[in-house]
């Protein structure tokens, strides 16, 4: 089979190769907090803020998990995620809504507005939602009500935008607010029932609507119109900000647009996704059965990478510090040092000979492909040896994502004869299996000078030959005509007598 029908089929196998021989993740530290983890987010790359099942609010480090400091909020305040800005997080109080103070952990300031849904924070001025009224306040001391605005039903997210506070209701409308008078602005209602979570980049506000069958992304301006809806398929996951717009659809498929929603993307993981999130160049993805798994887009693909069974219910909280936070149904918070800086591989199934069998005294090549898992370039060493002895070594540098075919001139001798492709790996942070690639092959016999000379000689004895029969048939030929002439002849003159 030529080499490159060989590599043909090489290449097209490896997001089967990805899968089954993905990287490597850490689970790292892991914290309790209960019975159960109400909320949790990132205050920035080194704190995380959340509220467990009992009332309780803990502030905490990223890198290790230790509790800076814990205030026990009172009992049946409101499960939402609190927000946070600067010095102060503001946060459900009972029947009321608290201040915090993030640096100590003390209480600020108490006011008797009841948070129905997540409250927002937005530089001096804070948006608590009561129910079906949005109060918007200033988060000084007085903490004095600019406005009071009624709300469309079951809100799902606060987005202070410039002069507007752009609003998003569980029955699919989008609306916007007057940041200075709470007056309204406009509203759209994009196709679809149920809004999800939404991604802010530029003037457009990106958001999913539809049910547990169907889902739109929509592209909405800030300026109060849609510019563009695409049909992706039911999703639980937000709008990720990965090359272009990206969202990952219940069934594990990626689809990604341009911000003029141009499709750029469509590959499947073949992943069940409960929710996704995205950093450091990376996709990552929930399942329900309670595993996080990397998503690598590489080579017009989107393949599982490592796969860690965390547990059920999961939830991202971030990442911050390096780390991958996720909670748990149990009350846990986990940290994953998932992504080796470096990840190279040599291609399972990949090593051929450009010709099979290989001919005593022809060259022929050595064929094998090496791959990069990792985040950064990988720098390495492979070796190829011949029946145990190093025959050659190369110094491969591989990109993020790429997979490189490999080719090893070699003129082989005469008889059985094994190879064996290895790999050589230097540097911090790498994860890398020793796996090695083997082949046996049997070198078959060529054509000797000798055995030339000899077909040679038989050759031109065959040529001498040919041409003596011919010089034969010559002759025969004539004889037998002269015969005939001499024989006529006789006959003529015993006629004339």
């Amino acid at each position: 089979m030529p080499g490159s029908w060989r590599w043909g089929i090489i290449l097209s196998i490896l997001i089967i190769v990805l899968v089954s021989q993905g990287g490597s993740a850490n689970r790292g530290w892991s914290a309790s907090y209960g019975d159960e983890v109400h909320s949790a987010r990132l205050v920035d790359d080194s704190l995380y803020l959340l509220i467990e099942q009992d009332s309780v609010m803990y502030l905490s480090r990223v890198d290790n998990g230790s509790q800076v400091w814990r205030y026990p909020l009172p009992e049946g305040s409101p499960v939402v995620v609190p927000a946070v800005s600067g010095d102060i997080v503001v946060t459900p109080f009972g029947r009321g809504t608290a201040g915090i103070n993030i640096t100590d952990g003390s209480l600020m300031w108490n006011i008797s507005v009841e948070l129905a849904d997540d409250p927002e924070i937005d530089g001096a001025l804070m948006f608590l939602p009561n129910g079906s009224r949005l109060s918007a306040r200033f988060t000084g001391a007085q903490h004095e009500e600019l406005w009071n605005a009624s709300l469309f039903e079951d809100l799902r997210f606060i987005l202070p935008i410039d002069d507007l506070v752009v609003l998003g209701h569980g029955d699919g409308v989008v609306s916007a607010l007057n940041r200075s008078d709470g007056s309204t602005e406009w509203f759209v209602i994009p196709e679809g029932v149920e809004l999800g979570r939404p991604l802010v980049a530029g003037d457009v506000i990106y958001v999913v609507s539809g049910n547990s069958t169907s889902g739109d992304l929509n592209a909405i301006n800030v300026g109060g119109y849609i510019e563009w809806t695409r049909e992706i398929g039911p999703t639980e996951a937000p709008p990720l900000a990965f090359d272009g717009i990206t969202v990952v659809t219940v069934d594990g498929l990626v689809r990604s647009y341009t911000e003029n929603g141009t499709a750029t993307r469509l590959n499947s993981t073949g992943l069940a996704v409960s929710d996704a999130f995205s950093a450091d160049d990376r996709i990552y993805a929930l399942t329900p059965s309670g595993n996080l798994t990397e998503v690598i887009l590489m080579n017009g693909s989107a393949v599982p990478g490592w796969n860690l069974s965390v547990g059920t219910r999961l939830a991202p909280v971030g990442v911050g510090d390096g780390l991958i936070h996720v909670h748990d149904g149990s009350g846990s918070v986990i940290a994953i040092d998932g992504v080796p800086l470096q990840d190279p591989f040599l291609v399972p199934g990949s090593l051929f000979l450009a010709h099979d069998p290989p001919l005593e005294g022809y060259e022929t090549t050595v064929n094998f492909g090496v791959g990069n898992r990792g985040t950064a370039p990988s720098s390495i060493v492979v070796s190829v040896n011949i029946d145990g002895e190093e025959f050659d070594r190369k110094a491969v540098a591989i990109g993020p994502g790429d997979v490189i075919p490999i080719e090893v001139p070699w003129k082989p001798s005469l008889g059985d004869t094994t190879v064996t492709v290895s790999m050589e790996v230097d540097g911090d942070e790498i994860s890398y299996t020793d796996d090695e690639l083997e082949m046996t092959t049997e070198v078959v016999q060529t054509v000797e000078e000798d055995d030339m000379e000899f077909l040679m000689t038989i050759l031109v004895g065959f040529v001498i030959l040919w041409g003596l029969l011919i010089v034969i048939a010559i002759v025969w030929r004539k004889y037998v005509h002269r015969t005939k002439r001499v024989g006529g002849k006789g006959e003529a003159e015993e006629d004339e007598k």
